[in-house]
């Protein structure tokens, strides 16, 4: 599957390898338009991952075309949404794409109201360790080790941890529902 994203795949999937494997397993290519590049020329900390991630392909920097430029430009004239938010659901309206990266709530509610899925990035080791959880019980896939899985409990709060602030409120609940997770696996 591709994706469109803002600049939470260069803020966020670097912080941790594993979050990069669990992107690479739900995804075959990440698609980022320039105008999210432009709002981050300043040098990040992880920017040599990100162009490595760029260099093999996985990311790709993307022109919007006439058609991208319009809906650009239709959800830009709305006034609330950041140019690479705007730019991000552009792009994925463009190409036709079925889910874009996207962490800012607007967005998230623009974007699904255009037909878009949505993801944002820090469900990814929720999603790892869901399909860790299907695969483990599905009767078609032999029984192994969920700890061999590409993503365990420990890891996915590990990379929640990274990608949130202590006291944030959104990491409370994503680790509430990781819990719920583990209590399945561990009746």
């Amino acid at each position: 599957m591709k994706a469109s994203a803002d600049a939470s795949i260069i803020i966020d999937l670097p912080k941790d390898e594993s979050l990069i494997l669990l992107a690479k397993k739900r995804y075959s290519k990440i698609y980022v338009p320039t105008e999210v590049f432009d709002e981050h020329r300043r040098p990040k900390k992880h920017v040599q991952r990100i162009s490595l991630l760029i260099e093999e392909g996985f990311i790709e920097k993307e022109e919007l075309n006439r058609t991208g430029m319009k809906y650009l430009s239709s959800l830009l004239s709305r006034g609330k949404m950041g140019r690479g938010e705007c730019a991000a659901i552009a792009l994925a309206l463009q190409l036709d794409l079925p889910e874009i990266l996207l962490d800012d709530k607007l967005a998230i509610s623009t974007a699904s109201k255009l037909g878009l899925r949505c993801v944002p990035i820090c469900y990814l080791p929720l999603w790892g360790l869901l399909k860790s959880l299907r695969d483990y019980n599905s009767p078609r896939s032999p029984i192994w080790d969920i700890k061999k899985s590409i993503v365990t409990s420990e890891g996915a709060e590990k990379v929640l941890k990274k990608l949130f602030s202590r006291d944030d409120p959104n990491l409370l609940v994503l680790l509430g529902i990781l819990h719920e997770l583990e209590r399945y696996t561990n009746p």
